[in-house]
């Protein structure tokens, strides 16, 4: 996290992400299984505002948004009839980019005057990509998620 001023900050950094679904069509006597996985390095930017400081405490809001770059993605089908795999398949494709946007509010407590634990709640919408891919993502696309841990600012 970077101060911008009094009450203003930005962050940055790299996570990454791996979605995995396992489809199941058909019977146990014929089925198609098809195990779908994609990789994802995003790059999240938040800016936050500070609401209210003391000695220990620090009270704000957050905005921002994050673009996830699909790094691998590959679909594994197997063809199977009484039990037994009649066809196994692979295939890649292109996966857009992914963008999603995010709101927040946190508490953080500083240990020290440039070290902090925190607590984020925040919510996070993401942006359909228009592709027909199916993902958790696509079937929630607004997920409520609770970050907390170590901050460093400078």
């Amino acid at each position: 996290q970077r101060k911008i001023n009094q009450h203003w900050s930005i962050e940055t950094g790299l996570n990454y992400t791996s979605l995995s679904s396992r489809f199941i069509i058909g019977t146990p006597l014929a089925s198609i299984i098809k195990h779908q996985k994609i990789d994802y390095l995003g790059i999240p930017i938040k800016g936050s505002y500070l609401i209210w400081s003391n000695n220990n405490w620090n009270t704000y809001s957050t905005l921002g948004v994050s673009l996830e770059l699909p790094v691998k993605y590959n679909i594994a089908t197997n063809y199977s009839l009484y039990g037994e795999s009649l066809l196994n398949s692979t295939e890649s494709d292109n996966i857009p980019l992914q963008w999603s946007t995010s709101i927040g509010a946190g508490i953080q407590y500083k240990i020290t005057p440039n070290v902090g634990l925190y607590l984020e709640p925040s919510i996070r919408y993401f942006i359909p990509d228009g592709r027909s891919i199916e993902t958790y993502r696509t079937e929630h696309p607004i997920s409520i998620s609770i970050p907390f841990g170590l901050r460093i600012s400078w």
